[in-house]
């Protein structure tokens, strides 16, 4: 083996770890935006199940409501 051989060889050893470590990185990141996405979408869920519950009590405050009238109305 010559020595350009060996120096050749010394920088393509180089270039494979950079290329690998690039694609780890890569991928580290693609899996942090889905673990972002998931939280967003679980957030978006929660937030979805608040403003429900707000509907449903605003629902009782309305039904009781119109009791109160009804039998206002009735004694009346």
């Amino acid at each position: 083996m010559t020595q350009k051989e060996f120096v050749i060889g010394l920088i393509k050893t180089e270039i494979e770890r950079d290329l690998a470590a690039r694609q780890e990185v890569s991928q580290n990141e693609t899996v942090s935006d889905s673990e972002e996405t998931s939280e967003e979408a679980e957030e978006t869920e929660e937030g979805e199940e608040e403003n429900e519950d707000e509907i449903e009590e605003e629902s009782d405050d309305e039904s009781e409501e119109e009791i109160e009238e009804n039998i206002e109305m009735n004694m009346g």
